[in-house]
């Protein structure tokens, strides 16, 4: 079993943090797709194809994908023509059944084994889900579970269900031709599955789980609490934690962290490597402070991300992103 990952396309709807690629940006201590590799690797697939864009940062830092348990092989998308160009951009790599996914879907692990089971004998698996506004996105014709066609944002009050393309495939090789007789268009993969699953047989499993989705900057602060939800309590012993600091709750502190007396730490929230708390300061439910992060004596913060390397002097901050 092959993964495809693709992390070409532009972060237009990323303004301001579209200076990296969006699955670049930390969250715990890691980028993105670090947590997306480990969730594949963790379910037993370590052979992963990444589809990067030109001059992207991604080669560089996962190298050969050794140190995280993975075999990794880079093909690169020139320009962002779609997931549908980038699949076809990597089919040569494509040896066996795989599945396709964006960078941000670290969720994956939780899906593996309902796909794979549910896939039977057939040529594919979507994954889907139920959604109040299903004109939005790409909503699945099905009967029971197979897949009869896929219309790629209907009209509203038209729609064929209510059930909705995530963007996770299980796929198949016999899939590529169809993807490459649709032509390049900006719903390349849509069209080609819509075909593949009227000559083909493809299932859906429809999750009840709320999936992670990775549009705008703020969806971030989604991302960042499931990952606080899902890992373990961990103080690291190279932490220094002053005279007087209240620890509450669940919480990851990092090597080299400092808290500073009379601090609070009201789980669960994350701080990073080299993050200084001040005095008296208020850090807790929903906060992820990454590496060389600040916050000043007295200062509060809640439900928020601080970027590696932002200073809050004094102050409140909710529910924000600081970069």
């Amino acid at each position: 079993m092959q993964a495809v990952i693709l992390v070409a396309g532009a972060s237009t709807r990323f303004y301001p943090l579209g200076e990296m690629p969006k699955c670049m940006i930390p969250l715990l201590g890691k980028p993105i797709l670090a947590h997306t590799i480990a969730s594949l690797t963790k379910m037993g697939i370590t052979d992963i194809i990444l589809v990067v864009g030109k001059d992207s940062p991604i080669k560089k830092f996962f190298a050969d994908g050794g140190s995280y348990g993975a075999k990794i092989a880079y093909v690169v998308q020139e320009k962002p023509l779609g997931m549908g160009n980038a699949l076809l951009v990597a089919s040569k790599m494509i040896k066996e059944d795989f599945f396709l996914l964006n960078g941000h879907h670290f969720d994956i692990d939780e899906f593996i084994s309902l796909m794979i089971n549910k896939r039977g004998e057939e040529n594919g698996v979507l994954l889907g889900q139920e959604r109040e506004n299903p004109w939005e996105y790409g909503v699945i014709k099905v009967d029971g579970d197979r897949v009869l066609n896929l219309v790629e944002k209907p009209q509203r009050g038209k729609e064929p269900s209510k059930i909705c393309v995530v963007g996770i495939y299980l796929l198949t090789p016999e899939f590529l031709p169809f993807l490459k007789k649709v032509g390049p268009t900006h719903y390349q993969l849509e069209s080609a599955l819509d075909k593949f699953a009227q000559q083909k047989k493809l299932k859906v499993v429809v999750t009840q789980k709320k999936t992670v989705t990775l549009k705008y900057p703020w969806d971030l602060l989604s991302l960042k609490n499931y990952l606080l939800d899902k890992s373990p309590h961990r103080i690291s012993r190279g932490a220094k934690i002053g005279k007087g600091v209240i620890l509450v709750g669940k919480m990851i502190i990092e090597e080299g962290a400092t808290i500073y007396e009379n601090a609070t730490i009201k789980g669960p929230v994350y701080i990073g490597r080299n993050v200084l708390v001040g005095n008296n300061a208020l850090v807790r439910e929903g906060a992820s402070l990454e590496e060389n992060s600040r916050v000043g004596a007295l200062s509060e913060v809640k439900g928020s991300i601080f970027l590696p390397g932002s200073t809050l002097g004094s102050g409140f901050v909710a529910s924000s992103i600081i970069g």
